[in-house]
C-alpha cells in the first residue's frame, strides 16, 4: 500500500502531463473590446460617444487610423507609457481649445473651446476602455490616477416658468397623430420630470393605463425598472396617442416617428429634440428648450409648489443624490443674489 505522500507525488507528476485549457474554449481570442465595453450600456447616445471618444483617443495619439490591432497595441503598452499618452493628451485637448479660441479671433469667428466637462468625458471613456480590458486579462495597467478637470456640476438648472410651459403646451394639434403624439410627450417631460432617455426606451408594454403606472429604465438604476405613478391627464393622453395610432404589439416603443420616411421606428433622440425646439420656437419662447430644459423647469417648480420639500422633490426627480435637489432649490431660491442686495444696501 502506496503511502499518502508517494500518492501526492504520483498525483503531481500526473499533472504535468495534463495540456492546460484544451478543455475549455478561449472566450478572448475574438474579443472586440470596445464593442464588449458599449454594449454594456443601454443608451444609444452613451454607446455613440464612447465608441467615438475612443477612436479619437486611439487615432490622434498614433497618427494611424482606427483598427482593432491599434486597440491591442494600445492595451498592451506598459503603465508608464499609457500614462504618458493620456495626459498628453489631456493636455492637448486643452491646448486645442485654447488656440481654436486664438484662430477663431483671429478670422473673426467665435468658437467656443472644449469645455471641461468635454474633457472628462473623452478621458473617462479611454479609462473605462482599459477598466474593462484589464478585467478581461487583456492589459495588466490602470489609468485611474489620472485625474479630470474639476467641474462645477448642475451650474444651470434654470427652466422655464410654469406660463411657458402653457405655452408650449397648446402648440400641438391634438386632432392629428403627431398633435396626440407630441402632447404625451410633453405631458411625461412635465408632470413626471422625465429624462428623455427614460422616455423613449419605453415600450407599450411598459405603460398600464388601468393602474396609472408606467414602468421606466431610470439613469442609473441598471436593468431593474422602475414603476412611476402618472397623472389622470398623463395617461389619458397616452390612450388617446395609442388609439389613433393603432398598434397594440406590447413590445412596440411607446412612441414612435410619424414622418413618412421612418413611419413606424422608435422615436429617436435627435428626432425629440428637433421636435422640442420646433414647439417652443412655434410658441414664442426666446430661451433655447430641450426636454432637459422642460424636466429642470418640472423639478424647479415642484420645489415651488411645496415649499422647498426636498424628499418629496427627490422622489418625483429619482436624483440618487439629495444634494442635487439641493442645488436646484438654491438655484430657485437665488440666495447669492438676495444676499448681495442686502449688503448693497447697508452701505
Amino acid at each position: 500500500m502506496l503511502s499518502k505522500n508517494t500518492q501526492k507525488e504520483d498525483l503531481l507528476e500526473d499533472t504535468f502531463h495534463v495540456t492546460i485549457g484544451e478543455s475549455f474554449p478561449d472566450l478572448t481570442a475574438d474579443i472586440d473590446v470596445i464593442e464588449e465595453l458599449i454594449s454594456q450600456h443601454r443608451s444609444p447616445h452613451t454607446r455613440k460617444a464612447y465608441e467615438k471618444d475612443i477612436r479619437l483617443f486611439l487615432t490622434s495619439m498614433s497618427n494611424k487610423p482606427f483598427s482593432r490591432d491599434l486597440v491591442y497595441e494600445f492595451l498592451h503598452l506598459e503603465e508608464k507609457q499609457a500614462k504618458a499618452l493620456l495626459l498628453k493628451y489631456k493636455a492637448l485637448m486643452l491646448a486645442v481649445g485654447e488656440n481654436s479660441t486664438k484662430r477663431s479671433r483671429k478670422k473673426g469667428v467665435r468658437q467656443k473651446p472644449l469645455t471641461e466637462a468635454t474633457v472628462n468625458r473623452r478621458l473617462a471613456a479611454v479609462k473605462a476602455l482599459v477598466k474593462y480590458a484589464r478585467k478581461q486579462g487583456i492589459c495588466t495597467y490602470s489609468l485611474e490616477d489620472v485625474e479630470g478637470e474639476r467641474t462645477a456640476s448642475y451650474r444651470d438648472t434654470s427652466g422655464v416658468e410654469v406660463a411657458d410651459i402653457q405655452k408650449m403646451m397648446a402648440i400641438p394639434d391634438r386632432t392629428t397623430l403627431k398633435g396626440k403624439r407630441d402632447y404625451a410627450i410633453m405631458r411625461l417631460l412635465w408632470d413626471n420630470a422625465l429624462r428623455a432617455s427614460e422616455i423613449l426606451q419605453c415600450n407599450i408594454g411598459d405603460l398600464d393605463i388601468p393602474e396609472l403606472t408606467l414602468s421606466i429604465l431610470g439613469k442609473g438604476k441598471g436593468t431593474q425598472k422602475q414603476h412611476i405613478d402618472l397623472s389622470p391627464k398623463a395617461a389619458l393622453a397616452l390612450q388617446d396617442w395609442l388609439l389613433a395610432r393603432g398598434e397594440t404589439n406590447t413590445n412596440s416603443p411607446l412612441f414612435v416617428s410619424v414622418d413618412t420616411p421612418t413611419y413606424g421606428h422608435r422615436l429617436t433622440h435627435t428626432g425629440l429634440y428637433k421636435n422640442i425646439r420646433k414647439i417652443a420656437k412655434t410658441a414664442g419662447i426666446k430661451k433655447t428648450i430641450s426636454p432637459h430644459r422642460w424636466r429642470h423647469s418640472a423639478i424647479t417648480e415642484s420645489l415651488n409648489q411645496n415649499n422647498g420639500n426636498i424628499q418629496a422633490t427627490q422622489k418625483l426627480s429619482r436624483h440618487a443624490d439629495p444634494k442635487v435637489v439641493n442645488q436646484y432649490d438654491d438655484n430657485r431660491k437665488r440666495l447669492q443674489k438676495n444676499l448681495t442686495y442686502q449688503l448693497a444696501d447697508l452701505v
